[in-house]
């Protein structure tokens, strides 16, 4: 496949928000990680419901399913990484699906609300233990937050 270069930018370091800005208008974020962690980058790309190409490797199996939430690739085949690119460049119902999911997948996984009962969980502590008000939110303040994950808000339009 053929991909038009101007579309395609490699970026120095930016600062946080203009990362997550640019995430937020971005068609297609490519991931590519060796199988060693995690980064949050990756979790933040699917906050902002931006469809993911990203590496078949162990990290990121454990939040991207193959065709659910974003399409994996082998992490040292280019060829299936620029296949998979343009695919997603030319079917906008299929990117739309994958980048619903992958909001989804980060909301439902990475909300600080799922992250602190997970973390109670651990321990061993019930989370109506720590909900002064038994809404069901632990330690939180009781307001009403957006479906955000910490500080990301949702992705432009959605």
């Amino acid at each position: 496949p053929q991909i038009d270069l101007s579309r395609v930018h490699f970026l120095e370091r930016l600062p946080h928000g203009a990362l997550r800005a640019l995430m937020q208008v971005s068609t297609v974020h490519v991931y590519m990680t060796y199988p060693f962690v995690l980064s949050w980058s990756c979790i933040e790309a699917l906050s902002t419901g931006c469809a993911i190409v990203a590496s078949d490797t162990a990290p990121v199996r454990d939040v991207i399913v193959d065709g659910e939430n974003g399409v994996l690739t082998p992490f040292h085949d280019p060829q299936a990484l620029a296949a998979a690119v343009c695919d997603l460049l030319a079917d906008p119902e299929r990117r739309a699906q994958l980048s619903q999911a992958a909001r989804e997948t980060a909301v439902a996984g990475f909300h600080v609300d799922a992250c602190v009962r997970r973390t109670l969980d651990i321990l061993g502590v019930g989370s109506q233990e720590c909900d002064g008000d038994g809404d069901g939110r632990a330690l939180t303040d009781g307001e009403e937050q957006p479906a955000q994950i910490g500080h990301l808000p949702a992705a432009v339009g959605a």
